[in-house]
């Protein structure tokens, strides 16, 4: 064993070496939180990508029917960026997905594979450090024996920002709050009578120093005798769209129909939990990546066995596997939870195959083809005295038999080769003091670009490894003349300095060059950096400041054949919460990039490498006010970005954003006005600007209150650019009309209740005053789109 280990030494270092190797793709680090009314920065690099495309976001809040879009400023070497603000976000819930287009066609999506059913989901928060209220137990939903309970909550306050004389308890509605025995920390309460039997729903309020109330909701059952053999409950929707355009017939890519089902179902018997989940969608295609989906799910009540089968979504790591599609098994267990040592030691293991394969049914459309991949993986993790460590492995190859259609084709006509990955990750999260947290990961990836490749002859190489040792260790990983091995680092650190208010953040990242994980989209390849911030938060967290500086470089192999480039940025901003009255925000930011020989002088000439971008966000958001007893919210924000090219001098430009939004409620009418303006200045041989303008408004009525509700909304958008550079003029409109309603039917049917039927129909319109009737593509430009929507859904 020790000789396989010294040999794969040695065959790792010389591959790291002789091989470098891209693919094209998104890289982007996922969005983890947001913070309510403040600017969220998105970015995104582009890797193996060189022809001029669009990059768009498209995002949506809570549980909205269409997504928002938002196109990404492109800031240079492949880099684009852009700033939303999520205004409203009350629903806990920010969707999102990236897209890049050329010519109006996707290209590459983040995820992967449907991102619009499967998008990034991410919370939405008040604040980094917003306090929390969590009930430890009864656990929710859970059957209890004991007719006197203890309800107990836990708060994660680390700022002490809660206000412990607002707090409130109640019992299917009584208020049992003098009863609470309290705490900075928790909160007891057990009833001074033994309960009846029935369902129980507990609600508990409490009040922050900014205003905000913190609701948290949880129920439970007391039955003194053994629950029914089986409980069930669940839910069931039909979407149905109906579509309709004057676009020409080879340019639509939407069905006249299409219609969407899902079931879900709970079991309960004893301790056992299961879960099936049915989705059907009638645009499933053999010509696109699979859109239906069946999984079944089973576990105890304290979760120390977990099975999930079928469509599942796995996450292991950030750079094994992070958020892939699979479909196989997601087994995890808590191998010591039986005894009460939960989390001690858990196992997790993954296998199946990914949701990407595309198996084209004609020969015509043999480019928009993947194969089938295979998947496994395995996690280990342990938790001993806040010490978590965990470590991961995953190995992904494609099914070269899973294309019979197109392994027909002769073999100088299958541009696509089968890949094969492993990847090795061990991740240590430690918590040494109160507030001091580090994150470490280390991975090392084996990539075979080919799998069907021929094998290097090891023995070739000269390492001073016996040959019998080398073809036993070939029996694991072959040495392949398509393959490429590469490792990547992360470490993070957060702690208190001097005060607890005051915190410094700081970390550095890794990653050679071949470094390759078919699970995870989040790491740079070739890349090195290094980060550091200091924050305040006084008065509660009412008042934030915090600055931070970044360096980064690429080359990170110092390979004479390459130059470095380097990016130097530094950041500060301030928060100020005026309680109940508004949150004040101001941002800057500033990056410097320069490219330099190994010999640190200046490139010149074409491959010359040097911009800087300066960033400034300002915003005024949650300002709340009555008038006439009429509470009204806004939301204002504005952006600029200044990019200045020294090399390539006619890429500089100038940007600026602004945008207010609007709400207000006079039941039964509620309203929300959105307006935004972005000016880009180009700079170039001939300058120009281009102009984005945008005005929505959507209102809606409760014409009986919590049963049925009307809207109705008209967004606005307009391209303008009339400068001198005549490639560059745009002037198009886009409207897009939405009128619907919802109704709830507040009758209980047999075993459904709390049935909903939604009714939406949107009308989109798009003219380009520049384009003329006799254009071949004038109908690209110029033409309409209705879309009716029908959804109906119950539970039980």
């Amino acid at each position: 064993m020790k000789r396989i280990h010294v040999l794969f030494f040695f065959v790792f270092f010389y591959l790291i070496i002789i091989n470098l190797s891209y693919a094209d793709g998104i890289i982007h680090t996922r969005i983890d939180k947001i913070i309510a009314d403040q600017p969220a920065q998105f970015t995104v690099e582009l890797e193996g990508i060189t022809s001029n495309v669009e990059v768009v976001i498209y995002y949506k809040i809570g549980k909205e029917n269409l997504y928002n879009e938002a196109s990404m400023l492109s800031i240079g070497n492949n880099v684009y960026t852009t700033t939303l603000t999520p205004v409203f976000a009350k629903d806990d819930v920010f969707s999102y997905y990236i897209a890049v287009k050329m010519d109006n066609k996707l290209m590459l999506s983040l995820p992967e594979v449907n991102p619009k059913e499967y998008p990034f989901i991410v919370n939405v928060t008040s604040d980094e450090f917003t306090p929390k209220v969590r009930f430890l137990t009864p656990a929710n939903n859970e059957v209890v024996r004991n007719g006197f309970p203890c309800v107990l909550l836990t708060f994660d306050d680390e700022l002490s920002q809660l206000d412990m004389k607002t707090f409130k308890m109640t019992i299917n509605g009584e208020d049992v709050t003098d009863y609470v025995s309290l705490s900075q920390t928790f909160a007891n309460y057990v009833p001074k009578k033994e309960l009846k039997e029935d369902v129980y729903s507990i609600k508990v309020t409490i009040k922050d120093v900014r205003g905000k109330v913190h609701s948290i909701n949880s129920s439970f059952t007391f039955r003194r005798k053994d629950q029914d053999f089986l409980t069930y409950n669940g839910s069931l929707s039909l979407d149905n769209y109906f579509y309709n355009t004057d676009k020409y017939a080879e340019k639509v890519i939407r069905e006249p129909f299409e219609s969407e089902a899902v079931a879900d179902i709970n079991l309960k018997s004893w301790i056992l939990n299961s879960n099936i989940n049915v989705k059907r969608d009638s645009k499933e295609s053999s010509d696109n990546q699979p859109l239906n989906r069946v999984s079944f799910g089973i576990w105890d009540d304290k979760k120390n066995i977990d099975i999930k089968c079928g469509d599942t979504n796995p996450v292991m790591s950030n750079m094994a596997l992070n958020g892939m599609l699979v479909q196989g098994n997601d087994i995890d267990l808590d191998v010591f939870g039986v005894v009460g040592l939960n989390k001690l030691v858990k196992i997790k293991y993954i296998s199946g195959i990914t949701r990407k394969a595309i198996d084209t049914s004609s020969t015509a459309n043999m480019d928009n083809v993947s194969y089938e991949q295979d998947i496994s993986a395995y996690k280990i993790s342990t938790n001993l005295f806040g010490f978590e460590n965990n470590v991961s492995y995953m190995h992904i190859k494609d099914n070269e038999n899973s294309l019979p259609l197109y392994s027909s084709l002769p073999s100088s006509d299958r541009l696509l080769k089968p890949r094969e990955n492993h990847v090795v990750s061990v991740e240590n999260n430690m918590r040494l003091f109160d507030l001091t947290d580090i994150k470490l990961e280390t991975a090392a990836s084996v990539y075979y670009s080919d799998s069907t490749a021929g094998s290097i002859n090891v023995s070739d190489l000269n390492l001073p490894i016996k040959e019998e040792t080398i073809k036993q260790y070939e029996k694991t990983i072959p040495i392949k003349s398509s393959m490429t091995v590469g490792a990547a680092t992360n470490l993070e650190v957060r702690t208190p300095v001097l005060f607890r208010e005051l915190t410094f953040k700081g970390g550095t990242k890794w990653a050679h060059p071949s470094f390759t994980s078919l699970g995870s989209s989040s790491v740079k390849k070739d890349n090195f950096e290094y980060s550091g911030e200091l924050g305040v938060r006084l008065l509660k967290n009412l008042f934030s400041l915090r600055g931070g500086i970044k360096k980064q470089n690429d080359n990170v192999m110092q390979s004479a054949s390459e130059n470095t480039t380097y990016t130097l940025g530094y950041n500060v901003d301030s928060t100020l919460v005026i309680p109940n009255v508004a949150i004040l925000y101001l941002g800057f930011n500033n990056s410097d990039k320069e490219n330099k020989t190994n010999d640190n002088e200046v490139v010149t000439g074409d491959r010359r490498v040097s911009n800087k971008l300066l960033t400034v966000m300002m915003g005024i958001g949650g300002i709340t006010f009555d008038i006439a007893s009429v509470a009204n919210k806004i939301n204002i924000n504005y952006n600029y970005n200044k990019y200045t090219d020294d090399a390539i001098t006619v890429n500089s430009f100038d940007a600026t954003a602004f945008g207010i939004n609007y709400q207000t409620e006079i039941l039964p009418f509620k309203l929300k006005v959105d307006f935004s303006r972005s000016d880009k200045l180009a700079k170039s041989t001939t300058p120009n600007t281009t102009t984005y303008t945008t005005l929505g408004g959507k209102a809606f009525y409760d014409v009986i209150p919590k049963i049925f509700t009307s809207y109705a909304g008209l967004k606005l958008s307009k391209g303008y650019n009339n400068g001198n550079d005549i490639a560059k003029r745009i002037d198009n409109t886009n409207m897009t009309l939405t009128v619907g309603g919802s109704y709830k039917f507040d009758q209980q049917a047999w075993i459904f209740y709390d049935s909903l039927l939604t009714v939406n129909w949107d009308l989109i319109t798009l003219t380009d005053a520049k384009s003329k009737s006799e254009d071949v593509d004038y109908r690209d430009k110029n033409f309409s789109e209705s879309i009716l929507t029908l959804k109906v859904s119950t539970v039980f």
